[in-house]
């Protein structure tokens, strides 16, 4: 999440914040413009979909909250209550949330009928109304629902297209079950029907379905009508009938018909719970899910989670165990799907049970559920203050050990004065302890039968919104190698750990020492190690790190979000090697072969051919400025220029690693003599510094303009590539996969710069470097200072010293993060460590191991 949507999003909460003031003060029509202000903003500030939805979620809940405070004056009320449910529905719609637009209309409907605010033919018509609004011919269930209540309320038909075909699906859907299991299906529906509306008043079941039955003379069709009487006359008792109502889901489920099947699961799920077989009812529920989401049926599947933990809900207990699991392995379930809104909702009915038990005996249970809690949102989901200290606090305790982070976390939390605290503290530690001392002995991944290692690699993967990954390899003095891929269940992200990194006294000039910072760095230490993936910990705990093995340790970002000294300690031996941040496309982590250092004389005698282009339209297209009535260029680029000087400099300066160089600019780069160039095969790197634009549907139709009016597009490059592969190969000619660079200003279809273009970086990154074996780098080109000459200057030596790829980057980031932050502290203005970050964040795409061909 960029900086710049962090802002939008306080933003955001501020106006929230506002509304809900307004409105506590029935301030209705200023607490309606906000939100209309809030509606128009939303969906072009906020990028993350999860921000959104909880922001959506925050409006309804405060304008349903202010119509409960309404209704007990419905009369008097009625225009503000209308103009409320009016906005919910508007976010509603935005969410295509249908379930949730019925579910609010129904029971406004409900408070209209229980106080009888208005005649039957009126609640009709709204329900005719909510029926139409949520129509949809794939699922016209809840539609149906409302025709039916329609139905009755008006005591007879009401005739409208989607009506029509609304009942002609459902008698579509009753002719695939045999008459038996039809009878099931529609009890089990209309008993859904009439239990959610009328909760048990003075109107019966049976009054009910005998007034649709008189409806259905005339306008259904035979099938239904002909089950309508059967229910109408004699209701089915379904514990009687239990056979029939599994071998009914079942054929349902069959079918791919669960939306339907859930009528009727409700209903056995019922029979189950009060014959006591509630371990029969969790295996069916659990087997309904899974089959549900196997059918690409997220909201039936988010609807029987809700109802396994309704039915199994006990208020006997302080902290609801049972209800937590439920909702721990829905969130699990939904984490992984492109719509997060199913993740939201689950998370959030999570969160709500966690709860601070009074009885300390539930208090462990509590904070194990806070931690799983914890690593389902990660990365996700920003998590408070007090969530934070909450995991730190269950971490120091039963997983590492650390007292004085347990008492850090109970005096941020005010929870030092609960009974039983220090004994509970001292214990869960001393059992900690004892278990990691008894791991330590028996798992030490090192020893492996008296065996030394002599070298410990460990990479560390730490993509954006993904999972992490780590590969360790240890090599011993034998030749022995023993390598380890572990996938972690978690995302690493914390911005609340960033927080508290920006406290310390080195970071923020206000505090003048130790004693007025909220933390030790010390204690901040063991907190960023208590944040660490539980699997990282584990390993780090187990490998008894002397002196004769310190690990090379890489960490391989996306985004560079982490200040560099987190994951950097310049100060220590003992520090990580080399840590950089910016964004890879899945690299390997486990190069094919392990690398030699010492390589043969004919290898390190290699010398290097460069192709470099750039500046090519910089004099065109032109726009006329009325005002000093000349011509300008509409794309000026002079940092294109001052690129192609620099590396034409630098280049002249390693003549001894260097066979050619080739420079083409704005007066020689014509589409004739980049063709030439390219087509020869011969170079290891091809660098691109150009106005580049850029086309949404096809990335690869993005082009280039060269100063002969010629269109170059990136597909193209790629062809003369492979010409000039199969070329050379014909011939004999040496041909070498460049290593490709591109410098560029992203332009979209409008001629507007694009300033933050990682995005469309990464989707041409992917295209080109999957069609180019030896990888593809780019980066936005924003200003060509100093800072990034060291760093270019930096990269090329390490490349040219026969160093990988992903090694050298790493070493040019190195270089570069230790001179920054020596200016940065000299002078604050001119030198941003944050800014550099930015400035050299290059997107890649290929294997991290490969080396200059």
């Amino acid at each position: 999440m960029s900086k710049l949507e962090l802002e939008n999003i306080t933003d955001f909460y501020k106006k929230i914040s506002k509304i809900q003031n307004l409105l506590d003060e029935f301030n209705h029509f200023w607490a309606k413009e906000l939100f209309n202000q809030i509606i128009k903003e939303i969906e072009i500030k906020i990028e993350t979909i999860s921000e959104r939805i909880s922001i959506y979620n925050i409006l309804i809940n405060i304008w349903e909250s202010y119509v409960k405070n309404l209704v007990s004056d419905l009369y008097s009320n009625w225009p503000l209550i209308y103009d409320a449910y009016n906005c919910i529905f508007e976010i509603l719609s935005v969410l295509n949330e249908s379930n949730r637009i019925s579910e609010i209309g129904i029971r406004l409907v409900k408070i209209f009928h229980k106080i009888k605010f208005t005649n039957n033919k009126n609640i009709a018509k709204i329900l005719e109304s909510l029926a139409l609004l949520i129509y949809n011919s794939e699922n016209f269930q809840k539609s149906l629902e409302l025709f039916f209540l329609s139905f009755y309320f008006n005591e007879g038909f009401l005739q409208t297209p989607s009506s029509d075909e609304c009942f002609k699906k459902f008698n579509s859907l009753l002719l695939k079950l045999s008459t038996d299991h039809r009878d099931i299906l529609l009890n089990a529906f209309l008993f859904e029907i009439y239990d959610g509306f009328f909760d048990g008043n003075n109107i019966k079941f049976q009054d009910f379905t005998e007034m649709l039955y008189r409806i259905s003379f005339q306008n259904f069709e035979f099938t239904l009508h002909k089950s309508m009487q059967k229910i109408s006359q004699h209701s089915i008792n379904f514990q009687e009938e239990i056979g029939l109502v599994e071998e009914t889901i079942d054929f349902l489920q069959m079918i791919k018909e669960e939306r339907w099947a859930f009528s009727v699961v409700k209903i056995y799920s019922n029979i189950l719970y009060k014959l006591n077989k509630n371990q029969k009812l969790e295996k069916f529920i659990y087997s309904f899910i899974e089959k549900s989401c196997k059918h690409g049926e997220y909201s039936t599947a988010l609807k029987t989670y809700s109802y396994l933990d309704e039915i199994t809900y006990s208020n006997d207990s302080e902290f609801q165990i049972r209800s937590i699991k439920i909702w721990a392995k829905a969130a699990k379930n939904f984490r992984k799907l492109a719509d997060k809104s199913y993740f939201v909702s689950a998370i959030k009915s999570f969160r709500e049970l966690l709860k601070l038990p009074k009885d300390p005996r539930l208090f462990q249970d509590f904070t194990y559920a806070f931690n799983e809690y914890y690593r389902l949102v990660r990365g996700r989901l920003n998590i408070d203050e007090e969530e934070f200290w909450w995991i730190a606090f269950h971490r120091s305790i039963f997983e590492e050990g650390f007292k004085d982070i347990a008492e850090l976390s109970a005096k941020n939390l005010n929870i030092a004065q609960l009974p039983l605290f220090e004994s509970m503290i001292n214990d869960g530690i001393q059992k900690t302890i004892e278990m990691k001392t008894r791991l330590a002995k028996t798992n030490d991944p090192i020893d492996i039968g008296g065996m030394i290692p002599s070298k410990i690699i460990i990479k560390l993967r730490i993509p954006a919104n993904k999972n992490m990954k780590m590969y360790s390899e240890l090599i011993y003095t034998s030749g022995f190698s023993k390598p380890e891929l572990v996938k972690i269940d978690e995302i690493w992200k914390e911005p609340q750990l960033i927080k508290l990194y920006m406290q310390l006294p080195f970071n923020n000039p206000q505090i003048e020492n130790l004693n007025q910072s909220q933390i030790s760095q010390v204690q901040f230490g063991k907190l960023a190690f208590l944040f660490l993936p539980q699997e990282l910990r584990m390993f780090f705990s187990q490998l008894n790190i002397g002196k004769d093995h310190v690990p090379e340790i890489f960490i391989i970002m996306d985004e560079p979000g982490y200040p560099f000294e987190m994951l950097h300690d310049e100060k220590s031996s003992l520090g990580t090697k080399f840590a950089f941040g910016y964004r890879f496309d899945e690299p390997k982590l486990s190069p094919e072969k392990i690398v030699i250092q010492d390589q043969p004389e004919d290898v390190v005698n290699l010398k290097y051919m460069i192709l470099a282009i750039g500046d090519l339209n910089r004099n065109f297209p032109k726009i006329w400025n009325e005002n000093d009535k000349k011509y300008y260029p509409l794309y000026p680029f002079p940092e294109s220029s001052k690129q192609l000087e620099f590396l034409e400099s630098k280049l002249n300066n390693l003549l001894h690693l260097v066979e050619k160089s080739t420079f083409l600019n704005s007066q020689s780069g014509t589409y004739q003599n980049i063709e030439k160039e390219i087509t020869s095969g011969l170079y290891n790197i091809i660098y691109i510094s150009s106005n580049l634009f850029y086309i949404e549907e096809n990335p690869l139709h993005s082009y280039f303009i060269t100063p002969d009016d010629k269109i170059i597009n990136l597909q193209d490059i790629l062809e003369m590539l492979e010409f000039a592969q199969k070329h050379n190969e014909i011939q004999g000619i040496p041909f070498f996969k460049p290593l490709l660079v591109f410098d560029a200003h992203i332009i979209d279809r409008s001629g507007k710069i694009i300033s933050r273009s990682f995005n469309q970086l990464s989707n041409i990154s992917k295209l080109v470097g999957s069609k180019n074996n030896l990888g593809i780098l780019a980066r936005i080109s924003i200003e060509f200072d100093e800072i990034l000459k060291l760093f270019l200057s930096e990269f090329i030596n390490r490349l040219f010293l026969r160093e990988s790829i992903g090694s050298a980057l790493l070493k040019a980031h190195k270089q570069l993060y230790r001179i920054v932050k020596s200016l940065e502290k000299l002078d604050e203005d001119n030198y941003s460590l944050s800014q550099t970050l930015l400035e050299t964040h290059y997107v890649f795409y290929g294997n991290l191991f490969n080396f200059l061909e």
